[in-house]
């Protein structure tokens, strides 16, 4: 099994202009933006799996592999600027490149742009 070296990513938050304190905002912001993040991340790596089904993304935040996308950003863990990484594991190693532009478009506010079509689908972008 080849492990491709994993390539940094930034985890970005999404602004939306809603009432109460700075505070308030930042922290429903991070949230909303965190959600809608993890669930464009959730349908890349779906896409890139239906493509390269012998293949394996794995994901590091801190030195610590991450099984569950949603506990991640759920808890507040992954703040502005903190590093992402990812690996993929197997053979034939490809598409890695597309795959890391498509998670750094997921980790910013361009996220959106994975959200589209119906919800259980598996898009076509391998």
């Amino acid at each position: 099994m080849h492990c491709e070296n994993p390539t940094s990513d930034k985890a970005k938050e999404t602004r939306a202009g809603l009432g109460g304190t700075e505070e308030e905002k930042d922290e429903g912001d991070q949230k909303r933006g965190a959600d809608g993040n993890v669930e464009a991340w959730k349908r890349i790596i779906a896409s890139y799996n239906n493509k390269h089904p012998d293949l394996q993304v794995l994901v590091y935040y801190d030195g610590e592999r991450i099984t569950n996308l949603n506990a991640l950003f759920k808890w507040g863990k992954v703040k502005h600027g903190s590093t992402i990484q990812f690996a993929i594991a197997g053979d034939e190693i490809s598409d890695v490149a597309k795959l890391q532009r498509y998670l750094s478009q997921g980790a910013s506010h361009l996220y959106e742009a994975f959200l589209k079509g119906p919800v259980n689908s598996v898009m076509a972008l391998f």
